[in-house]
Formats: C-alpha cells, sequence, structure tokens
C-alpha cells in the first residue's frame, strides 16, 4: 500500500462519536494525518458545532449509531445546513448488510470499525481534495 498523504494545509474534520475511546483514536490519527479536529460526543452537540463553524469544517466523520439524535437524523440536518459537505458514516456493520441500519443515501463514504489508519487516510484523502 502506498504511503498515506499528509494533509499540507490546515483542513478542519468534526468527528461526532458518542464513544470517547473511538473518538480519541480517530482524532488522533486524522491529527497525525496533519488534520485540525473538533470533536462532539453526541449528534447534538455534533450539529450545534457544525452550525458555529460550518465554515471551517472540510469534512464530517459520524457515528452511525449514537444516543439521542440518531445518525440519520444529524446526517439530515447536516444535510439541510450544508448539501456539499462531505459527511463519512463511521459504523461498525457493513453499509450494505441488510441487517445494517446505517442511511447510505447522502453519504459520501464510509469507514467501517474498527478504524485502521491506511483506510482512514484513504477515504479522508478521497472526500478532501488538498
Amino acid at each position: 500500500m502506498s504511503e498515506p498523504t499528509i494533509a499540507n494545509s490546515s483542513r478542519t474534520i468534526l468527528v461526532i462519536d458518542d464513544d470517547p475511546y473511538a473518538r480519541d483514536i480517530t482524532g488522533r490519527l486524522l491529527e497525525v494525518l496533519g488534520y485540525d479536529v473538533q470533536m462532539a460526543p453526541d449528534g447534538e452537540t455534533g450539529v450545534r458545532l457544525f452550525c458555529e463553524h460550518s465554515s471551517a469544517i472540510h469534512a464530517v466523520i459520524l457515528d452511525c449509531q449514537l444516543p439521542g439524535k440518531n445518525g440519520d437524523e444529524v446526517l439530515h440536518e447536516l444535510r439541510r445546513i450544508d448539501r456539499d459537505i462531505p459527511i463519512i458514516l463511521c459504523t461498525s456493520c457493513r453499509p450494505h448488510d441488510p441487517d445494517c441500519d446505517c442511511p447510505e443515501k447522502e453519504v459520501t463514504d464510509f469507514l467501517e470499525k474498527p478504524l485502521s489508519y491506511d483506510h482512514l487516510a484513504e477515504v479522508i484523502g478521497k472526500v478532501i481534495r488538498h
């Protein structure tokens, strides 16, 4: 596998995940890749942060299963605010699995948990143009 591209300019990614461990690991991997990271522990906080900083956020990594506002609700709210923001759905199930209830429409790409550095770098590199 080729070496992941390191971001050459400051780009911010919003990570919305209720699992503190997953949120921390994702944030650290993104920082190693050269990105600035905003983190939200739930959907409501994620939508609020996106509203407050939408012009500075270049992509969103959204956990599919969240307490309160679930991933589908958050996805639709983010799309109402900005139809073009890349949204990467992070899930522990495969998106095309019939038992997976994660939304596929309006999602830019998918990440499957547990995350790997190489796959994260590949997906982020595809959705964010440097």
